[in-house]
C-alpha cells in the first residue's frame, strides 16, 4: 500500500512538472499562467513573453539623458572609421559628422581602410592637426601608442566599439566607449526564442569564440536556454565567422540529418545565415522546420525576414544614435563634467514590425527623437 502510495505521489509530481514546463530557478518552479493559445506556462516563460513583447514594441519613448551641460563653442573633431569600406562604420562615421553639427562643431571623417597600419596614420593626421577630440570605430588595443599619445597632448578618445567595455575604459585610454552589452543581447535572444516556443523548443546557439562579446552574447544564450527545463539545447557551436563560407553548408547539412525537427539556431551574427539559409533552401527544407534567429541587422538579415526566408527575428543596432553618444559624451568631458553611462535599449525586429523603426530602409532608426532630445541639452536649435 506504502509503494502503490509513493508511486502515485510521484506521477503526481511528474503531471505538476509537465504544466509548469519551466523555471528560473531550478528549486523553485513558480506559479503558471497562460500562453496566448490558453495552455498553461510557467513564469519564467512568462517572463520572456513579456520581455520580448517590449523589445518587439515601437521605441518612441526616450530612455537616455535628459540633463548635461550646453555645447561646448569651437570645437574640432576627428573620426577615425576603422574602415570606411564597411558600410555600418561608414554609417558611425556619418553619425558623428551629424551629431557634431548640430552641436556646432567641425568635424572631419578619415578612413582607417582596415587596417592597424592605416588607423595608426589617420589617428596621427588627427593629432597633428591639433583637434579637441578624436571618435573611432577601430578596435583600440593595437592603436595604444598612438591614442596615448593622443592623451599625453590633451585630446581625448571616444570609441564606438573600441573595446567590450560600455562607458570609460581608463586601461585602452578612452574616456568613453559606445558599445552594446552582448549578454543583454544574448538574453533577449534566448528570451525570444522561449517565447516563440512556449518553453518548448530545441536550440542550436553558433558562436565565434575569438570575440569576447560573441562569447559574451553566446554564454547569455545558452544560460537563459538551459533555466528552462522545457528548451533542450542541441548544440554549442563555435565556427569562426572568417570559415562560414566552408564550415556553414556543412554543419547545416549535419543539424537537418541529426536533429529533430522543427528546432531553432540562435546565433551572434546574422552573415552566418548567408551560408545556411541557400542549403536549407537547396536541401528542400520547411521554413517552419528550421527557424533562425540572428543579431546585427543587416540587409540581408532584413530581407530574409521580410520574405519569410527561415529567418524570423534579428537584433539590430542603431548606428544613427551611436554618433550622438560619442559627441555627449565628448561634450561632457570639455565641460569637465562627469560621463552618463547610456545604452539604448534593444529592439528585435521580426515580420510582424519589420517596416518600422528604420526597417523601411533595413535598419534600426529608433523614433524617440533622439537627435532634438540631445539638442536639448546641449541648448542648440
Amino acid at each position: 500500500m506504502k509503494k502503490k502510495f509513493i508511486a502515485i505521489l510521484m506521477s503526481s509530481f511528474m503531471v505538476l512538472g509537465m504544466l509548469v514546463g519551466c523555471s528560473s530557478d531550478k528549486s523553485n518552479s513558480g506559479g503558471a499562467s497562460e500562453d496566448k493559445n490558453g495552455g498553461e506556462v510557467s513564469e519564467v516563460v512568462q517572463s520572456a513573453i513579456d520581455r520580448t513583447e517590449q523589445r518587439t514594441a515601437s521605441q518612441t519613448e526616450w530612455d537616455g539623458p535628459t540633463n548635461g551641460p550646453k555645447a561646448a563653442e569651437g570645437k574640432e573633431i576627428v573620426c577615425v572609421n576603422a574602415n570606411s569600406e564597411n558600410a555600418v562604420e561608414a554609417m558611425w562615421g556619418e553619425s558623428v559628422e551629424e551629431a557634431c553639427k548640430r552641436i556646432g562643431w567641425e568635424c572631419t571623417v578619415l578612413d582607417g581602410k582596415g587596417t592597424t597600419q592605416g588607423q595608426t596614420t589617420a589617428l596621427n593626421q588627427a593629432i597633428s592637426m591639433g583637434v579637441d577630440g578624436i571618435v573611432t570605430s577601430a578596435d583600440v588595443e593595437p592603436l595604444q601608442a598612438t591614442i596615448l599619445e593622443a592623451k599625453e597632448m590633451g585630446i581625448p578618445t571616444v570609441g564606438i566599439h573600441g573595446s567590450n567595455v560600455n562607458g570609460p575604459d581608463d586601461e585602452l585610454n578612452m574616456i568613453y566607449n559606445v558599445t552594446s552589452s552582448g549578454t543583454e543581447i544574448g538574453y533577449a535572444l534566448a528570451d525570444y526564442v522561449i517565447a516563440d516556443s512556449n518553453g518548448e523548443g530545441r536550440v542550436v546557439i553558433l558562436y565565434d569564440a575569438q570575440y569576447a562579446i560573441a562569447r559574451e552574447k553566446a554564454e547569455a544564450m545558452k544560460e537563459r536556454i538551459e533555466e528552462c527545463d522545457g528548451m533542450e539545447l542541441l548544440d554549442y557551436v563555435n565556427s569562426p565567422l572568417s570559415e562560414i563560407s566552408t564550415n556553414m553548408p556543412t554543419l547545416t547539412s549535419s543539424w537537418v540529418s541529426n536533429f529533430e525537427k522543427p528546432f531553432y539556431v540562435i546565433t551572434i551574427a546574422d552573415s552566418y545565415y548567408d551560408f545556411v539559409t541557400p542549403t536549407l533552401r537547396n536541401g528542400g527544407v520547411n521554413p517552419e522546420d528550421v527557424i533562425l534567429v540572428g543579431s546585427d541587422g543587416t540587409s540581408a538579415a532584413y530581407d530574409r525576414i521580410r520574405n519569410g526566408d527561415y529567418q524570423v527575428g534579428t537584433i539590430p543596432e542603431p548606428a544613427n544614435l551611436l554618433g550622438y553618444i560619442a559627441v555627449d559624451e565628448l561634450n561632457r568631458y570639455f565641460n569637465e563634467e562627469d560621463v552618463v553611462v547610456y545604452e539604448p535599449s534593444i529592439f528585435i525586429v521580426t515580420k510582424d514590425n519589420i517596416e518600422e523603426e528604420g526597417g523601411d530602409q533595413d535598419m534600426y532608426i529608433p523614433s524617440n527623437n533622439y537627435a532634438d532630445e540631445y539638442a536639448k541639452i546641449w541648448g542648440v536649435d
